[in-house]
């Protein structure tokens, strides 16, 4: 596929959901979203790291591995591309410069890695870890943070990350 037709297929879907954005339904889905940031798991990684080391320890290593991979993929990707967001951020912080950009999503690059990796050592956990992670990449294409090639691209990027980490 042709990145223009791909950009318009995004435009496209994102304009037909902002016909079921309601603002109650946008407070709540905002919520969600933020179990993708890296505001909320950074202290979910220290704690974890702190109180169960031995018991999750590799695992937590493993997973920061990831993220350090999928974030250097990411920002090279976002500069790569600058694609705009479908509703620009202006008040990106200045330590994250690359954030005003779209492509990939990093939420769903996290939240794909940790399906894959969290599933690869609880496999019983894995459908409900991959249905967390199939939310909030939704989230954030209602919310419009993203196109959806920006979450499926994301969550390839995560899901390699994973693999990666896995290798390592």
């Amino acid at each position: 596929m042709r990145i223009t037709k791909i950009t318009t297929l995004d435009k496209t879907l994102n304009r037909r959901l902002t016909r079921f954005r309601k603002p109650w339904l946008v407070k709540m889905v905002g919520i969600v979203t933020h179990l993708g940031s890296g505001a909320f798991w950074a202290p979910v990684y220290a704690f974890t790291l702190l109180l169960f080391q031995e018991r999750f320890g590799s695992l937590i290593i493993t997973i920061l591995i990831a993220e350090l991979i999928g974030l250097v993929i990411i920002i090279t990707l976002r500069y790569l591309t600058r694609r705009e967001r479908p509703s620009p951020d202006l008040t990106c912080p200045r330590w994250t410069p690359w954030n005003r950009y779209s492509f990939p999503s990093h939420h769903a690059a996290r939240m794909f890695m940790l399906t894959f990796l969290i599933g690869n050592h609880y496999r019983e956990s894995f459908p409900f870890i991959l249905s967390v992670a199939i939310v909030i990449g939704f989230s954030r294409i209602f919310l419009e943070k993203h196109y959806v090639s920006d979450v499926l691209a994301g969550a390839a990027v995560g899901g390699l990350a994973a693999l990666v980490s896995l290798s390592l």
